[in-house]
């Protein structure tokens, strides 16, 4: 009976260390990177879901609308675009990449998406760097916040060359939309942000 109370607790330990080797790692990226590397930067709110299966049945993927209502930068586009994703629950079967949060309907958020080839959709740069949630602080300002909570993220080698790498954690609203414009203008002047 120890034996197999040794071997559960082993057993046990084993499953939970092999669990947190599962959460996702990314390189940091700087604002001037995440927007020089994004087709389309939208702020709006999440709309409707759908999680489907792969032709293979061995991935699960959810294509998520999104009310656009500002353009920070791209072209035109439409009010309503989708944001393709892998991961999702379909009947009881779910599959999550740990760290990378679901898009919740109603969310406000500014996103910095790439365009996916021979598609109309998008994905979300780096999983979740190129998430922000847009909320109210404790104090009832409005603060735009990363969604890189359980997200490890590393420093870059191939980034090492800027200053800024360290990933945005939170940020004043207005002062986070000056910053990118900021950004978006050197950017567009030729200079490296």
């Amino acid at each position: 009976m120890k034996r197999l109370s040794l071997f559960a607790c082993v057993l046990i330990g084993v499953m939970t260390f092999t669990h947190s080797l599962q959460a996702i790692t990314l390189e940091a990226a700087s604002l001037g990177e995440l927007s020089a590397e994004s087709n389309i930067i939208v702020e709006g709110y999440v709309a409707e879901s759908h999680s489907y299966w792969n032709d293979t049945q061995r991935q699960i993927f959810t294509d998520t609308g999104f009310d656009v209502t500002k353009v920070l930068k791209g072209g035109e586009i439409g009010k309503s675009i989708t944001i393709h994703e892998l991961g999702g629950t379909v009947g009881q079967t779910s599959m999550e990449i740990d760290g990378v949060q679901r898009l919740q309907r109603n969310q406000r958020l500014i996103l910095f998406l790439q365009k996916i080839p021979n598609s109309d959709q998008y994905m979300i740069h780096s999983f979740t760097l190129g998430k922000f949630y847009i909320v109210q602080d404790s104090t009832g300002a409005t603060i735009v916040q990363s969604a890189i909570e359980g997200t490890i993220v590393v420093p870059s080698q191939s980034r090492a060359a800027h200053a800024e790498t360290q990933p945005l954690k939170q940020k004043p609203y207005d002062q986070f939309i000056t910053d990118l414009h900021s950004v978006l203008k050197s950017q567009q002047a030729g200079g490296e942000e």
